[in-house]
């Protein structure tokens, strides 16, 4: 499976380009980056309005951010029904801990200023859509997901695993979810259990943020939850 790195290094957006019905873009980046998503687009050939359809790992503004521009050029954006219920004011969000210092700055952020509200067609776990296949990972947002596209063995992984150490990512190395940063960092830490315990073969994750990274990846993830 192709995959294109845009819209960092706030927050990865992936352009996968050959999917059935194809083009598609995973996550959309933090309002801020709108410009450099489109300059992005333009550099592979597309405009906002030649993709097929959003893709949504989770509600949070660094990755849902700009779905609202994509969704008024009539493109459908999809995320797991408990984060769509929240992007379209059905369902309150869970508000983040405001803590001292850097991380709690990123919290005021996204308490004051969330994705833009919007509808969002809703999708489930074990759901099939342009050749992935939704996994459900509740935890770092109640709606949050994994998209497993099972022939390439390719993860994309939004927040609930990282390939940068937060808050600033900007250091490369594997990472369970950050703590401030989830509903429910148990949740979160009980589901990727239950995902690497499913046997699901990882060759390639493609992170909310930081670089792709090459598997096998499946025991690094359970030595990563065997020390949490």
């Amino acid at each position: 499976m192709d995959a294109i790195r845009l819209g960092w290094p706030v927050s990865n957006a992936w352009l996968l380009p050959t999917l059935e019905r194809g083009p598609i873009l995973v996550d959309t980046g933090h309002p801020s980056t709108w410009r450099g998503l489109r300059a992005g687009l333009r550099r592979c050939g597309l405009r906002a309005s030649d993709l097929r359809a959003v893709l949504l790992t989770h509600r949070h503004s660094d990755h849902a951010g700009n779905a609202w521009r994509f969704a008024r050029r009539g493109i459908p954006v999809y995320a797991h029904r408990a984060d769509a219920d929240i992007l379209a004011g059905r369902q309150a969000a869970i508000r983040l801990r405001v803590r001292p210092g850097i991380t709690g700055g990123f919290a005021v952020v996204e308490n004051r200023w969330p994705a833009r509200r919007l509808q969002v067609r809703p999708i489930e776990d074990g759901d099939q859509l342009f050749g992935l296949t939704v996994r459900w990972v509740p935890g770092h947002t109640v709606g949050s997901i994994f998209l497993i596209h099972p022939g390439s063995g390719t993860v994309l992984s939004g927040d609930t695993l990282l390939n940068a150490v937060p808050p600033l990512t900007l250091k490369t190395r594997l990472c369970l979810p950050h703590a401030p940063f989830c509903d429910d960092h148990g949740c979160a830490l009980r589901s990727l259990r239950a995902f690497a315990s499913s046997g699901v073969v990882i060759r390639r994750l493609l992170p909310g943020h930081g670089p792709p990274a090459e598997g096998p990846l499946a025991s690094a993830l359970i030595g990563l939850l065997d020390h949490s």
